[in-house]
């Protein structure tokens, strides 16, 4: 009984003591949104963007991509 108590004890801590770990470390890391995620894959491949839009259509000189436009 003492044994079965020590460990469940034991288990308790470590699961109290991992939550104030998660807690603590939770505001250091910047949250990562889809979006943000997905508007900086385009950016890596603005140059790719613009060829291809250049190509679909011949008559297209420049391309100006709006980075800051919202939904």
């Amino acid at each position: 009984m003492n044994k079965l108590f020590n460990i469940i004890l034991g288990l308790g801590f470590l699961l109290i003591l991992g939550a104030v770990i998660y807690q603590l470390v939770e505001p250091i890391l910047p949250p990562i949104f889809p979006r943000d995620k997905q508007i900086a894959y385009l950016k890596e491949h603005e140059q790719e963007i613009i060829d291809f839009v250049k190509s679909a259509n011949p008559k297209v000189e420049s391309v100006q991509i709006d980075w800051s436009q919202e939904r």
